[in-house]
């Protein structure tokens, strides 16, 4: 697969990430914390369902931004490394365009 190619895919799978409500609250919390919440935790953070997150979660780590680590009956969350700037830098940079309209 060429580098253009793979660009290409990360944008696709960034469009279908950022394609809800709830999976733009669940990226922006786990931006924001730097740390491994668990799905109980990311759910109380962004006032989602339990249930509603874990499936969102789920879906993002199909599309390859999240990490979830088992710890006994809990999951633990986290963007995958590669994204983190990225969304960090994505998020600050549509708070920006909101402040200057």
């Amino acid at each position: 697969m060429s580098n253009d190619e793979k660009v290409v895919l990360r944008i696709k799978l960034l469009g279908k990430a950022l394609g809800t409500e709830v999976r733009v609250r669940l990226l922006r919390q786990l931006a924001d914390s730097g740390t491994w919440p668990s799905i109980t935790e990311l759910a109380q953070a962004t006032k989602t369902p339990l249930s509603l997150a874990a499936h969102h979660v789920q879906l993002l780590r199909t599309y390859g931004l999240v990490d979830v680590l088992a710890i006994g009956r809990e999951k633990e969350v986290a963007l995958r490394s590669e994204w983190v700037g990225a969304m960090v830098k994505l998020f600050a940079a549509v708070e920006s365009m909101e402040e200057s309209s």
